[in-house]
Parts: structure tokens; C-alpha cells; sequence
């Protein structure tokens, strides 16, 4: 029983992100993440190591110094090359484009499996 209420709350859940996107509406339900660090990313959608990334999606960052990091993507900052995702910690961070080893989509926003 608790695992047919899971799996209905989990496509319940996708079904209003669908919802949200057919609308450009994208929920972070992050109190670190202010119209500033929005503004500040000014790309919304991008390809990076063959990965389509748009904002929302959840990933794992790992650097080069085998440090990994976890979060949601809020978007990317063009002219300076990085990266920024606010972690599940509600810390804000930039990663340079450089630093990063790889990324690991762990969820997309909006989608199934």
C-alpha cells in the first residue's frame, strides 16, 4: 500500500512540474536563491560534457580535486564561464567550467525516469 501512495505522490508531483513548464515556471523551493542569482545566470539551457542541463535539474557536480557536490542547477553565467547550482545545504555556489571533471544528471525537472 505505501508503495502504490508513493509511486501516485511521485507522478502527482512530475504532473505539476509539466504543468509548471508549460507555463516557463520553474519551482526551487530554496530560500538561499534570490532574483539576483537568477538574473545572474544568463543562460537557462546549455549542452555540457553531452549533457543536455536546463535549470531545475537535480545533479552531482564532481571536481577535479574528486570533491563532489550535489545540488539543483539555477543556470550558467555566460562571460565568466561557470556553473551555478544551489546545493541542498541552501548554499549558492559557482563552479568554473574548468574545475569540473564531470556532472551526473540525478533527476530532470519535469520528466518520468
Amino acid at each position: 500500500m505505501l508503495l502504490l501512495v508513493s509511486i501516485c505522490g511521485y507522478i502527482l508531483v512530475v504532473i505539476k512540474e509539466k504543468l509548471y513548464l508549460r507555463k516557463n515556471i520553474i519551482l526551487l523551493d530554496k530560500k538561499s536563491v534570490t532574483q539576483k542569482h537568477i538574473n545572474e545566470a544568463d543562460i537557462k539551457e546549455f549542452l555540457l560534457d553531452g549533457n543536455r542541463l536546463k535549470t531545475g535539474d537535480e545533479v552531482k557536480v564532481i571536481l577535479k580535486n574528486k570533491n563532489t557536490i550535489s545540488g539543483v542547477i539555477i543556470g550558467a553565467i555566460k562571460k565568466e564561464n561557470q556553473l551555478l547550482i544551489v546545493t541542498h545545504n541552501d548554499e549558492v555556489r559557482k563552479f568554473s567550467i574548468g574545475i569540473i571533471k564531470q556532472i551526473k544528471v540525478v533527476s530532470r525537472y519535469g520528466k518520468f525516469f
